[in-house]
């Protein structure tokens, strides 16, 4: 029982955060919640589709790259940085900060950003009175689709042999919509295949991976955005002490720099990192 109230109590803080967050940080002032989602439902006529005309927005607060999207979004409207770090040492797991602003810590990614956005958003509006963004005519959380190159893939492809141990890993192309792939029927495991997703619409699942390996080896990371006017190599990402990545997408420079420390790892007799495809 004590547990079930922990968990019902970590829920329901974790939608006032997001309602807070999305009606001072999104200005959305009508945001109210359902279920696992966070919405405003009012008439936006400054939107181009009809659907959006009637419906508004929607958030996700429990979906990583829902959330990141988001923060991402408010730094690049106000010109401030983002670091989150993981460590598997600490009892909390992840920390935030935002520009020159205070850090913030909980036991989830997502929960983190979203306070620590929201502490930066305050502070801001206590030094700028008045203060005003187009906030209320886009949708910061609305998802990022960005078209991955092929060395993406190819570096997903490695990391998920490498990292993950998917041996009999490859790409697969679905219409333009690409993904890796491992069919393990001669596994006594259930379902017979697995795969792994890496844009930017499935961020978590790198940051989950990539995660799962630190944990293991007792090494934490670091992910950082830098808003710059542009997509060009604003995400770097570090693992350990000396294995880093500097890339146009969140979910590449996770993937680069975990690859690159686990050759360091498995390849010590060599005098530098292996190149990467």
């Amino acid at each position: 029982m004590e547990k079930e109230r922990r968990v019902r109590g970590d829920e329901a803080d974790r939608r006032e955060l997001a309602l807070a967050f999305c009606r001072e940080c999104l200005g959305w002032p009508e945001a109210s919640a359902s279920g696992k989602y966070i919405f405003e439902n009012r008439r936006r006529p400054e939107l181009p589709h009809a659907y959006g005309k009637l419906h508004g927005f929607q958030m996700d607060a429990g979906d990583f790259g829902n959330v990141m999207n988001a923060v991402k979004q408010w730094c690049d409207v106000h010109g401030v940085t983002l670091s989150l770090k993981y460590s598997p040492a600490s009892g909390k797991d992840w920390y935030a900060q935002l520009g020159s602003h205070a850090e913030t810590v909980s036991g989830y990614a997502a929960d983190v950003l979203l306070l620590s956005c929201l502490t930066a958003h305050r502070n801001l509006s206590a030094d700028k009175q008045g203060v005003e963004d187009d906030a209320q005519k886009r949708n910061p959380a609305g998802t990022l689709r960005i078209p991955l190159s092929r060395e993406h893939a190819e570096v997903a492809l490695a990391f998920a042999k490498e990292c993950l141990d998917w041996k009999g890993a490859r790409i697969i192309n679905d219409f333009g919509y690409v993904y890796i792939w491992e069919d393990i029927a001669s596994y006594p495991v259930s379902p017979r295949e697995r795969s792994f997703h890496f844009n930017e619409d499935h961020v978590d699942k790198v940051i989950e991976a990539v995660r799962a390996w630190c944990t293991v080896r007792a090494l934490g990371f670091t992910l950082e955005y830098f808003p710059s006017g542009s997509a060009k190599d604003c995400w770097h990402a570090s693992v350990g002490r000396d294995a880093e990545s500097h890339r146009d997408l969140a979910s590449a420079a996770l993937m680069f720099a975990c690859l690159a420390a686990h050759r360091k790892m498995t390849l010590p007799e060599s005098p530098t990192c292996p190149m990467l495809p």
